[in-house]
């Protein structure tokens, strides 16, 4: 990883993470706004995607640290 620390490749994967949990409260809360039954399953689905994707950077980090510490 020319050019980037291995310090800041954790922190990137935080911010990734967080940025992925923020999106998952905030489709949830608009899916409690919305009226419309169409919308509210929109935004539900749109928050579970979030969830996925911080699984996913979540794994991504654990193998990096795997191999780092290696």
């Amino acid at each position: 990883m020319d050019g980037i620390k291995k310090n800041n490749i954790l922190e990137i994967f935080d911010f990734v993470i967080k940025i992925e949990e923020t999106g998952n409260k905030f489709y949830l809360q608009m899916a409690s706004i919305v009226k419309e039954e169409h919308l509210q399953e929109f935004f539900k689905d749109m928050a579970e995607e979030e969830v996925l994707h911080g699984c996913k950077f979540k794994e991504m980090k654990k193998k990096y640290l795997m191999t780092r510490n290696q």
